[in-house]
């Protein structure tokens, strides 16, 4: 098993990780994304 390889498997290894953390979060961002928004529209609308 050389070092390339070896490197490649983890890159797998994270990435799929990555992805999956990223379907976790993705619900949580699209609301926390949203009530930024929604402040900000309110913000601008107030000034």
């Amino acid at each position: 098993m050389n070092l390339t390889n070896f490197s490649v498997i983890c890159l797998d290894f994270s990435f799929d990780l990555l992805l999956d953390w990223l379907r976790l979060w993705t619900t949580a961002g699209q609301i926390v994304c949203l009530n930024l928004l929604v402040k900000n529209k309110q913000t601008q609308a107030g000034d």
